[in-house]
């Protein structure tokens, strides 16, 4: 009959609850490790095999409508504090667009690379992946009969014309280079031919 009593003193206290903050009271209250119930639970232990059959599913079962309880209320009150105008949706505007896939990461490391040197007042120099056999050898100084330049070592264009195109050998000198011959172009009165 102890259960019953509790049950009302619960039910009473529940109708009290007006906030979120009251509803966690209650359940620390009636639900919590010093709670009455749980007093009695831990009693269960010293009492005879008997009285422990016929008590114990009973306050099992009183946790559990409390439990209940409890939460069905929290979700009213959830519910009726929720701002419904402000989280509404117009579902008349366009869906966000998803981004599918991401940089590489030696994209991404050599353009944090490039922005460091960007930041101490380096320029960056892009060439052309096929040069000419000027920017490739000549401007370097590498000599005609050098072994750079034969056919296992350097990929020649299949047309080659006068200007012998090849794909750039050594990449970043021959950059280099591009780029400071067309530095020097840029200047008043320097007139530069291969």
């Amino acid at each position: 009959m102890k259960e019953q009593s509790l049950w009302d003193q619960y039910v009473r206290d529940a109708q009290q609850a007006f906030s979120l903050n009251d509803l966690e009271n209650l359940r620390i209250m009636y639900l919590g490790r010093k709670s009455e119930l749980s007093e009695q639970l831990k009693k269960l232990s010293s009492m005879g095999e008997q009285e422990r059959r016929k008590k114990g599913p009973e306050l099992q079962q009183l946790k559990q409508k409390i439990a209940h309880d409890l939460e069905t209320r929290l979700q009213e009150k959830e519910m009726q504090s929720y701002d419904w105008d402000a989280q509404s949706i117009d579902i008349t505007l366009p869906g966000e667009k998803r981004v599918i896939g991401h940089k590489h990461l030696i994209t991404t490391t050599l353009r944090t690379i490039e922005d460091t040197f960007l930041s101490m007042g380096f320029e960056i120099a892009e060439g052309p992946e096929i040069e000419t056999e000027f920017y490739n050898f000549d401007a370097l100084n590498i000599p005609k009969d050098h072994p750079a330049r034969d056919m296992q070592d350097a990929f020649w264009m299949k047309e080659r014309d006068e200007k012998g195109n090849a794909l750039s050998v050594q990449e970043s000198i021959c950059r280099r280079v591009n780029f400071i011959f067309d530095q020097i172009k840029q200047c008043e009165g320097f007139v530069l031919e291969p």
